[in-house]
């Protein structure tokens, strides 16, 4: 049992929140509630915390009573032993959420029962029993307890389990991958399973953008359900059904747990019940939300209070407009009219808050006509409705204005922070951008020994930068709000800013260099893991930025490749070794919208993907790079790059060359010959290389039949996409399964 220190004499009580990611998933909620009832004198620090990571150990030596009063952990407890250690021996109370550890107050959430219940609802519900369900990742704990409740609510149903309808544990963020592992088995949404599960909302983007490609209509053809309720769950089209965890009832309960802990009281654990939220895309409509258990006005109100996310304030106000609009009902006049209407503006910003469907608004309000006062049914259609229309329309233009607005802000930072080359201008940077962005001050900690932490009340997001797998230093921002996703990318442009800063100051050894002088010169320097038959010429691989720079100082390559140099990287690269135009090549399986930005406006950087590095012509193209026969040109290097995105994002729909142009304000003619001096294939010969690759994927990890994976690949006709296969790679489709499948 660990001894708990009585609470500092702090002139503010600091309260630490340990999570693997404070910036998303659950745990956003979590600190979205905690942060509404936070009070005047009390200052929340939310901390990213990897065990498994041995950077974050320096986050441990941050856990002390000078810095915090009390720690609240999100997660299990074997993913955070460290810190509940590093907790006992410093005395600070500890409450956690969701692990139940024996020495400390624990919040308990039940989303296995959550999980089972909306198991349960799609199959007696809507007569569902075949139900496929795509996995979180193998590691973490919840993932596998929603999978668990899945299996044991098809085993009470008497429904017999189907291993081929489950996917293979997948990251969160790749829910797509996980619904192409049933593509890949054969297995199609309607003829096969009827009902897609996903064990969190985080895994909803992929599905409901495959299903969509796929010509599925999400609630009519096939029922989605997800878990956690979160926004991007709501904004959904249609919003999804969902499991929502407790996390208003939790919030209000953590302030109670520390307030007695700080004063000595014993605390017990405490549970609450996850609740299915029902939307349409499990096929229930709008009105199935309130059903016939809503039947009276308190009970619809509180209904819609739970759904809306509604504080005390928010109910009261709701209750009196129902008050109003009885009384103009009774005697309709301008002035009833007028307040009426005032009132009801009022509520509707308070669920538009929310992001909820505004459909369930309609729903609700009708609902609460009918188990009223069914005259009000007019009134509530003709008169309310309107101004539900005119609210939206006004918080749409004031959220578009806010999202230019911080956009720009942003840029602008990210653009200033290319000139910090030193951690005082980074400084200087953040003090001047700070206040546009919603910061109230901000700090770089580069010892663990500064205390205190915070010295002032309010909101804090603390991420440690990381370089190579150690710690450089700490981002420390005091926010008026939380904003997960501005806080998160604020801490990525602060920690890429960071991790320059200490790349440009930090000296190459010595003793690499004496290293260095013994091995021979290669014409090809290669920097993670680039594929090598991209050029028979002489190699010599590296496997840390300090050598890399190294190696160019000694010796100049005649090109680099890579897997895995980031912008800011091949930025830094040059800026150390002053040599601004070796060509690099960057060569990856998988690229995101987000690098290709990132990578755009580099010169000497040419990138590319297996499809082109099985090509004759994009290899001749190389070795006309690496003789300098051939170089890049800058002018129009952008736009081939633009163009290498688009296609890739494009091939799997049939598209004219005139959509291409017009999409990247190109002449038709001039995209295609700026595309070949780049890669030394025209456009339509990338393409239908990427869709052959594609398409061997598919042939080589999946049953689906040869006229699926045609259509998945981009093309219409069936004979053609053969005969194109043949032309690429010597072989039939058939015939390259064949020989796969030996």
């Amino acid at each position: 049992m660990s001894v708990i220190r009585s609470v500092s004499n702090h002139s503010i009580k600091r309260i630490g929140f340990l999570a693997r990611n404070p910036f998303g998933g659950a745990s956003v909620e979590m600190i979205r509630g905690l942060c509404k009832t936070l009070d005047s004198s009390t200052s929340l620090i939310m901390i990213p915390y990897m065990q498994e990571n041995s950077a974050y150990e320096h986050v441990l030596q941050l856990l002390t009573p000078d810095n915090f009063d009390s720690l609240i952990i999100w997660g299990k407890v074997e993913a955070f032993e460290a810190v509940y250690a590093k907790a006992a021996a410093e005395g600070i109370p500890l409450v956690s959420i969701g692990g139940k550890h024996p020495d400390h107050p624990c919040l308990l959430f039940d989303s296995y029962s959550g999980m089972r219940a909306v198991v349960l609802h799609c199959i007696y519900e809507h007569k569902t029993k075949r139900i496929a369900f795509i996995r979180g990742p193998q590691e973490d704990a919840y993932a596998q307890e929603r999978y668990q409740a899945y299996l044991d609510a098809l085993s009470y149903a008497g429904i017999p389990f189907q291993a081929d309808l489950v996917s293979p544990p997948v990251d969160w963020s790749n829910g797509q991958l996980g619904l192409e592992a049933l593509f890949r088995r054969g297995l199609a949404p309607v003829s096969d399973y009827q009902a897609i599960i996903c064990a969190s909302d985080l895994l909803l983007t992929g599905v409901y953008s495959l299903l969509g490609k796929q010509g599925f209509n999400i609630g009519e053809d096939v029922k989605v359900i997800g878990f956690n309720d979160s926004k991007e769950s709501r904004i959904f089209n249609p919003p999804c059904t969902t499991v929502r965890l407790p996390y208003r009832e939790m919030s209000n309960a953590l302030h109670t747990i520390l307030d007695k802990q700080w004063k000595g009281v014993r605390v017990t654990d405490l549970s609450y019940p996850a609740k299915t939220i029902i939307r349409r895309s499990c096929g229930c409509t709008v009105q199935d939300t309130f059903g016939q258990t809503a039947r009276s006005l308190e009970a619809v109100q509180n209904r819609m209070a739970g759904l809306f996310h509604l504080s005390e304030e928010a109910v009261e106000r709701l209750t009196k407009l129902w008050e109003l609009l009885s009384q103009y009902s009774d005697h309709q006049n301008k002035e009833g009219k007028a307040r009426l209407e005032r009132q009801f503006l009022v509520c509707v910003q308070d669920m538009l808050a929310s992001g909820e469907d505004i459909e369930l608004l309609h729903a609700g309000l009708l609902r609460c006509a009918e188990v009223s006062d069914p005259r009000l049914r007019p009134l509530v259609s003709e008169l309310l409705f309107p101004l539900i229309s005119r609210a939206q329309e006004q918080e749409y233009v004031h959220t578009l204005a806010m999202i230019s607005k911080r956009e720009q802000l942003l840029s602008s930072f990210k653009v200033a922070l290319k000139e910090a080359h030193t951690y005082n201008q980074l400084h200087t940077l953040l003090a001047t951008h700070q206040s546009g962005l919603g910061i109230l001050d901000s700090h770089l900690i580069f010892t663990t020994h500064e205390t205190p932490l915070v010295s002032q009340a309010g909101i804090h997001a603390l991420a440690p930068i990381i370089s190579e797998q150690k710690p450089v230093c700490f981002s420390l921002l005091h926010t008026r709000e939380w904003d997960a996703s501005l806080l998160e990318t604020l801490h990525a442009y602060i920690g890429d800013a960071a991790q320059h800063i200490h790349r440009l100051n930090k000296p190459l050894s010595d003793s690499q260099s004496a290293a260095f002088d013994k091995v021979q010169s290669a014409d090809l320097y290669i920097y993670g893991a680039a594929p090598e038959s991209l050029s028979h010429r002489t190699k010599r691989t590296f496997t840390s930025f300090e050598q890399l720079a190294r190696a160019i100082l000694e010796a100049e390559p005649l090109a680099i490749l890579t897997d895995s140099l980031t912008a800011v990287e091949i930025q830094d690269l040059r800026m150390l070794t002053n040599r601004e135009t070796i060509p690099i090549v960057i060569c990856k399986t998988r690229w995101s919208i987000i690098e290709g930005e990132t990578y755009q406006q580099l010169s000497h950087v040419l990138l590319c993907d297996p499809a082109l590095a099985g090509s004759k012509e994009f290899i001749a193209r190389l070795e006309a790079l690496f003789a300098q026969t051939k170089p890049q040109r800058d002018a129009t290097s952008a736009s081939a790059k633009r163009m290498f995105f688009a296609l890739r994002r494009r091939f799997d729909t049939p598209f004219a060359r005139w959509e291409l142009a017009q999409e990247l304000g190109l002449s038709e003619d001039y995209l295609t010959v700026l595309f070949k001096a780049e890669y030394g294939l025209t456009v339509w010969e990338y393409l239908n290389r990427y869709r052959i690759w594609h398409a061997s994927n598919l042939l080589g990890t999946t049953t689906l039949p040869v006229e699926l994976v045609a259509k998945m690949s981009g093309f219409t006709s069936s004979p053609y996409f053969c005969r194109m296969y043949r032309k690429l790679t010597g072989n039939a489709p058939s015939a390259f399964r064949n020989g796969r499948n030996r």
